[in-house]
């Protein structure tokens, strides 16, 4: 889509052409996660929607998928409270970007609007920039699913984990 055919008008949005449509999936799940956590005010609870949730007051096991064979990547009980959101195009091709040899990205953060954000833009990124982020913005948690099944994960994702098992 071009965003340039798209017109906001005070608070209402127009698509110029016919067929268009806005995909808030980059963020969006996450945003909606977010404020339903501060809008619940409750002292443990759970909230996913498709690949991104948040989990507080409570330890849970969480599970991290692997799309290259259908099963489980890595698993383990969460130290704290978390955000995660996993972005990838193995479902269907709708993040726009190079650097095909990355399957999918995970990032783990308190805040989940952050973190959905983070994983598309991530994912989105030339290799170069990608990996020049990471090392300049090591405090968020970061899995990275390369297309021959080897994984990068840094110790800020590990930090929010009692331990993890990887399959």
């Amino acid at each position: 889509m071009d965003y340039r055919r798209i017109k906001v008008e005070g608070n209402r949005v127009f698509l110029e052409k016919r067929g268009m449509a806005i995909d808030l999936g980059g963020i969006g799940k996450g945003f909606a996660i977010q404020k339903a956590y501060e809008h619940l005010k409750t002292k443990r609870g759970f909230i996913a929607i498709a690949g991104d949730m948040k989990v507080w007051g409570q330890k849970r096991l969480l599970a991290i998928y692997n799309p290259i064979n259908g099963e489980i990547l890595a698993q383990g009980y969460n130290k704290r409270d978390l955000c995660l959101s996993t972005s990838g195009n193995y479902r269907r091709e709708h993040i726009i970007g190079s650097g095909r040899q990355i399957v999918q990205i995970t990032v783990a953060h308190e805040d989940c609007t952050i973190a959905d954000g983070l994983s598309t833009a991530l994912f989105a990124m030339e290799d170069s920039k990608r990996w020049e982020f990471i090392k300049r913005y090591s405090e968020f948690g970061y899995l990275l699913l390369f297309s021959d099944g080897s994984v990068y994960l840094n110790r800020a994702f590990l930090d929010f984990f009692e331990s993890l098992e990887f399959y």
